[in-house]
């Protein structure tokens, strides 16, 4: 199946959020691998459990011939059925697993036959952690910004790399102040695709918000195309029961409701024309459900468990010391508004606080 790493090389111009929504967009099985060596941010944007997660899929694909179980076990699940392997917060814990398990966890993921991987690598920089996935990949995908700024480190750097990778190419986010065709002319760099510079769409996903026309936004429509694009140019086939229309889920839909599923399994094909029929079934019991990822502990979020607390509080909880109470927690999603407004205080000793004296 196809490894797609995503990954940028200078500023911050949403290959995170590109990864999540061509996730969430693709048309076949998949799963998302958080692989930043600068630290994960999923698991605290989207208040899921620091396990499971990258660490132990690490130890888990030290046998070359683990199972594709074993991804699925040790995935978190996102609405859409999206499975996630989230990286520790630390940035130095994420860069010691990668530097000793990135060979193996590449070759692993780009030989599984039954799910496509798309790899978030974080900030591409010289002789990185993540050049396993890099190298192996079938698409790298450089996200950037049509700037002056960002183009012309992004360019030095896929000449660098050039003669290594299989096939690397410029995603832009947006078209102005440099359309495509002006980049491609001048510095010669392959231009995968576009997708639009939707700020109103990304804070949404990120921060969470109303998620009112969010499938008809530019961003998610743009995703969609490209993704498409990407589909033709790998020639990947689709599915025989055709895409999944899931689409993506505002952050604020993602902390609620969700947590302690299991993951998506590969589709089955369709079934055949009938044929005559058969001996009846043993058993009209329902099978047994497919084996999802472990309960999160206490404390890691989920249910059963205080979920979203700060690492703080777990630490200390760990350590043995009595835990510093969390603090309070709006009972609504981030970025919707809780309880009504604010009295305002007295104002030159009027309560109604306008100003007037005696005066309503």
């Amino acid at each position: 199946m196809a490894l797609v790493c995503v990954t940028s090389v200078r500023a911050a111009p949403g290959a995170s959020t590109l990864a999540v929504l061509a996730s969430a967009c693709w048309p076949r099985p998949v799963a998302l691998l958080e692989a930043d060596p600068s630290g994960g941010a999923l698991a605290v944007r989207y208040r899921l459990g620091r396990t499971p997660g990258l660490a132990g899929l690490a130890a888990a694909v030290r046998n070359k011939d683990a199972p594709v179980d074993v991804l699925w076990a040790h995935a978190q699940m996102l609405p859409g059925d999206l499975p996630v392997i989230v990286a520790p917060e630390s940035g130095e814990v994420t860069t010691r697993i990668l530097r000793d398990a990135a060979p193996a966890l590449a070759d692993w993921c780009r030989n599984l036959e039954d799910v496509d991987v798309i790899v978030d690598c974080g900030r591409l920089g010289v002789q990185d952690v993540t050049w396993p996935f890099c190298v192996g990949c079938d698409e790298l995908l450089v996200v950037t910004r049509p700037r002056a700024e960002e183009l012309y480190p992004v360019a030095h750097r896929l000449r660098a790399i050039g003669d290594d990778v299989r096939s690397a190419g410029l995603v832009l986010v947006g078209e102005r102040p440099h359309s495509p065709a002006e980049i491609a002319e001048q510095l010669g760099l392959n231009i995968l695709g576009v997708v639009a510079d939707d700020a109103r769409a990304a804070g949404v996903l990120t921060f969470g918000g109303s998620s009112r026309g969010l499938r008809r936004s530019p961003l998610v429509r743009s995703v969609r195309t490209f993704v498409d694009n990407l589909f033709e140019r790998l020639e990947l086939p689709l599915p025989i029961s055709g895409a999944l229309d899931t689409g993506p889920v505002p952050a604020g839909e993602l902390t609620t409701g969700d947590r302690g599923r299991a993951p998506a399994l590969p589709r089955q094909p369709a079934p055949g024309p009938a044929g005559p029929p058969g001996p009846p079934p043993p058993s009209s019991a329902p099978p047994p459900p497919p084996p999802g990822p472990p309960k999160p502990a206490p404390g890691h979020g989920g249910p059963g468990g205080p979920g979203g607390l700060p690492p703080e509080y777990v630490e200390r909880s760990r350590a043995g010391a009595a835990p510093a109470p969390p603090p309070p927690r709006a009972a609504g999603p981030p970025g919707i508004s809780v309880g009504g407004p604010r009295p305002r205080p007295p104002r030159n000793g009027n309560p109604a606080g306008n100003g007037n004296r005696g005066e309503p």
